[in-house]
Parts: structure tokens; sequence; C-alpha cells
């Protein structure tokens, strides 16, 4: 997408278990710089089965990996939350990326 001449690429990184230290790490970063960024869901196990959502933060109190989402399926702007340290599926991290 170019916008006023600022290009954007889309990247993905696909992961099992959400506890994997390379994905805490990139959504941590683009959290802490001030970008969502969205998580999709696959598998059926999955509460969030193959759905997206918008992650708009996260807490690591008591060694727990926590993300909060914003997702369609709720009426609140951030109406769940997920511990990524038990999670244990398939999900995808998607960024948009200024080039």
């Amino acid at each position: 997408h170019e916008d006023n001449g600022t290009t954007y690429t889309l990247e993905s990184e696909n992961v099992w278990r959400g506890n994997q230290k390379f994905s805490w790490n990139t959504i941590q970063s683009e959290l802490d710089a001030g970008r969502p960024i969205m998580l999709g869901f696959g598998g059926p196990s999955s509460p969030y089965g193959f759905h997206m959502t918008v992650c708009v933060g996260y807490n690591t109190a008591n060694d727990d990996y926590v993300v909060y989402l914003s997702d369609s399926w709720e009426s609140e702007y951030i109406g769940r939350t997920l511990s990524l340290s038990t999670y244990n599926d398939f999900f995808a991290i998607v960024l948009l990326v200024q080039e």
C-alpha cells in the first residue's frame, strides 16, 4: 500500500506455541514501538480458531506472557486476553512494515 509516498508491506511469522522467545520478542518490540499487530489463529482447538485479532498490549507479570486482544467477536475494545505461555496451537503474527 502506498500513501503520501510512504510504502508499507505485510510480513508474517508462523508460530507453533506462543512461548517461543523469538515470537514474544517480536510481539513485545512492535507493541513497545506503538504498532499494534495482527494475530491470526488456526486450528479448531484454539479459542479463536480460524480467526484474526488485533494485539494491542501485553503483560509479563508472574512469568506469564499475556496479550490483550481487540477482537471483532467482542463488544469491548479490549475484549480478550490470552496467555501465550500456555497456548498450544498454531498462530501467525502479521506486521505492517513501513519501507
